[in-house]
């Protein structure tokens, strides 16, 4: 028998404790669990090579429903194009740190178009333009993906007080800003892990733990998974989402102002006027609201498809997460293009059926109801539709987005700076020819150009330069547009930034040529 240090080896040790023994098992379990999550990761990264195909840098804010994270770095490919590396500022804007204010700086304000949504920061509209730029005149590229006319706005004061803005480029998106004026972000998008999702598929709370955002923003494995899970789910038809807007906010006509004087008290019924038809909208929404709880009693099933959507909607679909499309989670393009037509004939043909099951049931309680109810919202429309008669009385319609550009105006005259209004359409406003990307037959969209011209019009009623993208666009096809996307290209981008330096270069010319008159005319004095 051996010995240690002069004492007997036990040939009967006492064994290990139990806890010890499934330790090492136990590490060797994680161990591998670690390194096979290793490789799924970096597979998945490969394959994706390091892009998700929506942003997740955003922060919910109370205001702007979100922002942009400061310090946050990602690549994004959209619609299966090259990825394009996405940093975000100290200011929350896209690309590096802005130096110190100085005089004569450029603001561009508008949504994912001009952020620059799949393409490289240096390719942006807004980043070319600085290129160009004269007397060291700073553009700051201020577009935030989600934001309308109303963020638009908030932006632009927010900037107007910090920096030396000498002129204001509002980028108006055709594709959805008509649906966005009426609509704050805060009622359109929430923050989900860094991603922007609709608010109508915004969970409302979630579980927070250690590694949550390394796993729910950062893991393409985790991603893909989602992706795999949501497919084998019931996915929800986008077409019936209140925040993406519907057809009456587009086809609805602003309010016309007093064009022979500018009077307080023009001013005053100007807003008499508006306040009453936003009390009539309101009574109209509120009695089809009624038509329709107490249809969805009497006719079962028949009428129940709103309600039935927000009951599977309030389970919060990751759908706008995992769904690759448009970068910037928004419906397909024929959706936003049918939705007048759609919405207006589906509505139509619901009710016609339901009025002819009304007819013929028993009178009763219900039906009485029913039938008052309608009676009701035929009535609130008949009010609506008198106090927006006097619309008709212009030449052309008002755009929708005259009051916010009003308001746009008012913002940068405070501060001293120049305003100039660009209409940027939607790629198959520009070409027909867009619409075999999305693998759709083509809608005649000329008649939605009318938009267009009112806002143009509109603009140059309150004073402002403007400069509709339309020609400069269509010369640039084919591939102003990404390949199965909305947003602009490298090519739409330079033709956008080379229509815009002319415009600028005319607004100098006439601003120079105004500063030399007022001088003669002061000298003459």
């Amino acid at each position: 028998m051996t010995t240690v240090e002069g004492h007997a080896e036990d040939p009967f040790p006492p064994e290990k404790p139990a806890y010890r023994r499934r330790i090492g098992p136990a590490v060797q379990v994680l161990s591998g669990l670690v390194v096979g999550a290793a490789i799924a990761e970096a597979a998945f990264w490969i394959g994706d090579e390091g892009a998700f195909p929506h942003l997740n840098v955003y922060v919910a804010d109370a205001v702007l429903g979100v922002r942009l994270r400061p310090g946050a770095v990602e690549h994004v490919r959209v619609a299966g194009g090259p990825p394009a590396r996405v940093r975000i500022n100290s200011a929350g804007l896209r690309g590096g740190d802005l130096p110190p204010p100085s005089p004569g700086e450029v603001l561009v304000v508008g949504d994912s178009q001009v952020f620059g949504l799949g393409v490289a920061e240096n390719e942006t509209f807004s980043a070319e333009l600085d290129t160009r730029r004269s007397r060291g005149a700073r553009v700051i590229n201020a577009g935030v993906p989600t934001y309308g006319p109303l963020e638009y706005n908030a932006v632009l004061r927010e900037l107007l007080g910090q920096r030396s803005i000498e002129l204001v480029v509002y980028v108006v998106n055709f594709a959805n800003d008509l649906f966005e004026a009426s609509r704050p972000n805060t009622e359109r998008h929430g923050v989900w892990d860094g991603w922007a999702v609709r608010k109508e598929t915004s969970p409302a709370s979630v579980s927070d733990f250690p590694g949550r955002a390394l796993l729910f923003r950062e893991s393409h494995a985790f991603f893909a998974l989602r992706s795999v899970l949501y497919r084998r789910g019931e996915q929800i038809d986008d077409r019936g989402f209140p925040s993406e807007g519907r057809y009456q906010d587009i086809v609805r006509f602003a309010l016309p102002q007093d064009r022979s004087s500018a009077s307080a008290d023009g001013e005053e019924q100007a807003r008499a006027d508006e306040a009453a038809i936003r009390e009539a909208q309101a009574e109209s929404v509120k009695a089809a609201a009624r038509v329709d709880a107490l249809a969805r009693e009497l006719v079962p099933g028949r009428h129940g498809d709103e309600a039935d959507l927000a009951l599977r909607v309030s389970a919060a679909s990751p759908g706008d997460i995992v769904s690759v499309g448009s970068g910037e989670a928004a419906r397909r393009i024929r959706v936003t293009a049918e939705a007048i037509r759609d919405a207006a004939v589906q509505r139509a043909a619901l009710e016609a059926a339901l009025l002819k099951e009304i007819a013929a049931a028993t009178e009763d309680d219900r039906t009485r109801r029913v039938a008052t109810a309608f009676e009701e919202r035929r009535a609130a429309r008949a009010r609506l539709e008198a106090l927006e008669a006097a619309r008709m009385e212009l030449e052309h319609g008002r755009s929708s987005l005259t009051p916010l550009l009003a308001e746009a105006k008012a913002a940068c005259d405070a501060r001293g700076a120049r305003l100039l209004i660009v209409a940027l359409p939607m790629d198959v406003q520009v070409s027909s020819l867009e619409w075999n990307k999305y693998g759709e037959e083509p809608l005649d969209m000329e008649p939605t150009k009318a938009l267009i011209r009112d806002l143009v019009r509109s603009s140059n009623d309150l004073g402002l330069a403007t400069l509709d993208l339309t020609a400069p666009l269509a010369a640039a096809e084919p591939g102003a547009f990404l390949a199965g996307d909305l947003h602009l290209s490298p090519r739409g981008h330079h033709a956008v930034a080379a229509a815009l330096a002319v415009r600028l270069a005319e607004m100098r010319s006439a601003g120079a040529q105004e500063g030399s008159g007022r001088a003669g005319a002061g000298r003459g004095r």
